[in-house]
């Protein structure tokens, strides 16, 4: 369980430096800017109010953690969704 746990955590701490070398990989000058910036702020906001909610989940409902990451990607998926029908362009260009 330690282990999982250990790899868990791992996966979750490379994911943004990972999202934003390929970020960066892709975007071309002033745009880089902009992109890096909403995706420090949305990690920021991320970082402040994840642990937050999810100790008010484990608090009151059992299978708290597990309810919050399945709202958390259901959250997700319904905002890139909205954002695909919205702007009638691919997600990953709309930064």
């Amino acid at each position: 369980m330690i282990m999982a746990f250990a790899l868990l955590g791992a996966g979750g701490f490379t994911l943004y430096p990972t999202t934003m070398s390929y970020a960066c990989g892709k975007m071309h000058g002033r745009a880089l800017v902009r992109m890096t910036q909403k995706l420090m702020f949305s990690y920021s906001i991320g970082s402040l109010t994840g642990p937050m909610v999810a100790g008010m989940m484990l608090e009151k409902f059992h299978t708290g953690l597990f309810l919050f990451v399945i709202l958390l990607v259901a959250g997700w998926a319904l905002w890139l969704l909205l954002m695909r029908l919205l702007t009638d362009k691919p997600v990953g260009t709309t930064i």
